[in-house]
């Protein structure tokens, strides 16, 4: 899964190669379990009409991925999944033509729509009950 623009043509020009890499790795929770499904993308500081030139892809079952080619070798890399905390980095730089980078997600805690409503209710409640008995006793 990747583009194969190399170079951009124009009459009486043509402009050097792009350099390009190889990117896999590995996607996993905190746990260190594989995470599949991960959406797995890298944008390179490279544009072509204005688009930055992206590659993505998502995780095997066994949380590996794999990109055949990322333009240029300044990246900012996104990793996603639902109901877990985005990955992000601003730049990592690539330096070899193949690179393994892994990544890391953390799970999401949401809480739960109107847990604490009950909990809410029984507290004012109970106020009311104690301040009602603490009046009779006096």
């Amino acid at each position: 899964m990747g583009y194969r623009i190399a170079y951009h043509e124009m009459p009486g020009f043509k402009s050097p190669e792009t350099p390009h890499y190889s990117l896999s790795g590995r996607v996993t929770d905190s746990e260190g379990l594989p995470l599949s499904n991960a959406k797995v993308r890298f944008e390179s500081n490279l544009t072509f009409e204005s688009i930055p030139l992206s590659s993505t892809t998502v995780t095997d079952p066994d949380g590996t991925y794999y990109i055949n080619v990322a333009w240029g070798s300044t990246q900012k890399p996104t990793v996603t999944k639902e109901g877990y905390s985005t990955y992000s980095e601003p730049e990592i730089i690539l330096v070899n033509e193949s690179n393994r980078i892994d990544f890391q997600l953390t799970r999401q805690f949401l809480s739960t729509p109107g847990f604490m409503f009950p909990i809410g209710i029984c507290a004012i409640v109970l106020g009311c009950l104690m301040v009602v008995r603490k009046r009779y006793k006096i």
